[in-house]
């Protein structure tokens, strides 16, 4: 029996699944699928390196209060020693454990949003940015990191000296900036910080939201560049420019049905966008040093790596997201 087998058997101990666990990807955590019963589970496994247990419980805690606030989201299925999250020892390496029941629906298809999901999309994240404005850890819970010290952020400054000399000149210039914008309770606070398309689910055109493992306190207008540029990239092309247009700028509408526009916000916004792209740029290149890609996600990798250099330096950018 492999290491990787007592792993897995451990975990399975831990949780009573009732079906071996089925390897389905690792970037930042491996994740795997499984079942409890009828139950369809995620298990993810995070190592200490990546995560400590306190950080953990502290996503923990802020998805239990999206969730008893009506949000959908991702629900825990507690061990048997009545745990959200158990540590289990993998030879040299500690992982942080934490078994999610499989959220309803499927993942959207490529191409196929249409103004419903749009709609609940925006409105997801407004009652995400509503509900972070009032709140605070449960006791003996911490908070989450800030933005500049999250282990996501460091990740992306390892590989800072690996692109271009604009690249890397821009980048510092929008971190520097960022670093004076002022940080009040209804421009910033805990956030999702990458609900993409690939982090949710619909059923019926509702949004089922998962995979808050990047959430930090950052400021509201940066978590709506994560939407908009997957909008861009599932119609990406001058043949989808009228979707893209018309899905990003109803994103908008609908997220701020919901909440106030802040001032400036067009600008600042084209900022943190500029932002995003940067940091995914250089996350990729330091995830993609450390990882036995297969041939699919390495081709996936160097596709994101170039397309996000491409957008942080776009003149057009401002265009693009029809401002």
């Amino acid at each position: 029996m492999n290491q990787n087998t007592e792993l897995l058997n451990k975990i399975q101990h831990l949780w009573s699944l009732t079906q071996e666990p089925v390897f389905h990807r690792n970037v930042a955590n491996d994740i795997y699928f499984s079942q409890k019963g009828p139950l369809d589970v995620v298990l993810r496994l995070t190592p200490s390196s990546q995560r400590t247990a306190d950080e953990i419980v502290s996503e923990l805690a802020w998805i239990n209060h999206l969730k008893n606030n009506s949000l959908k989201v991702c629900e825990t299925v507690k061990s048997v020693n009545q745990k959200e999250i158990e540590t289990v020892q993998h030879g040299n390496t500690t992982y942080h454990v934490v078994v999610f029941k499989k959220v309803p629906g499927e993942r959207l298809p490529e191409r196929s949003l249409n103004m419903k999901i749009v709609k609940n999309w925006a409105h997801s994240l407004a009652q995400m940015h509503n509900l972070a404005e009032v709140y605070s850890p449960p006791a003996g819970v911490i908070k989450r990191n800030y933005w500049d010290t999250d282990s996501a952020f460091l990740k992306s400054l390892e590989s800072h000296g690996e692109s271009g000399e604009n690249i890397r000149n821009e980048t510092l210039k929008i971190i520097s900036w960022m670093k004076t914008q002022p940080q009040r309770s209804d421009n910033f606070g805990l956030i999702h910080a990458d609900l993409h398309s690939g982090n949710f689910f619909c059923k019926d055109n509702e949004l089922y939201i998962f995979d808050f493992d990047d959430s930090c306190h950052h400021w509201f207008l940066y978590d709506l560049t994560i939407p908009v540029m997957s909008i861009l990239r599932d119609y990406e092309g001058t043949h989808f420019r009228k979707e893209q247009k018309l899905y990003i700028n109803s994103f908008f509408e609908f997220y701020f049905e919901k909440r106030t526009k802040p001032d400036n916000w067009k600008n600042d916004f084209v900022k943190f966008y500029k932002f995003r792209c940067f940091f995914t740029h250089f996350w990729l290149l330091s995830i993609r040093k450390e990882r036995n890609l297969n041939e699919k996600m390495a081709a996936n990798f160097e596709k994101s790596i170039e397309w996000d250099a491409f957008e942080a330096l776009n003149p057009q950018v401002e265009e693009l997201i029809n401002f």
